[in-house]
């Protein structure tokens, strides 16, 4: 028997983070700039050398070969105030 519980009954989780920066930069930051702050060497599917961005509305991370997995899937976009998303990284 499965202990799992289904992704159903998980409530969202939801994380706000205060920064020194105008809506309009963090937001950018955030999105556009993903690439350069999130730590693909240590917490990504393909490891050092990849690269991570929002493409047409999924969050791609891509490998130094070519390679891509899905991390999530953009569920609600109008910058710059409101960024919702899927979380689920495929491994494989």
């Amino acid at each position: 028997m499965s202990s799992r519980v289904p992704a159903a009954a998980v409530p969202p989780l939801r994380r706000e983070i205060v920064v020194e920066a105008d809506q309009d930069t963090a937001f950018e930051d955030f999105t556009a700039g993903i690439g350069r702050w999130w730590p693909v060497d240590e917490k990504s599917v393909h490891g050092a050398g990849s690269t991570v961005e929002f493409i047409d509305g999924q969050i791609v991370e891509r490998s130094a070969a070519g390679e891509t997995a899905v991390w999530g899937t953009v569920t609600w976009w109008t910058p710059p105030t409101v960024l919702a998303f899927t979380w689920h990284p495929e491994i494989g």
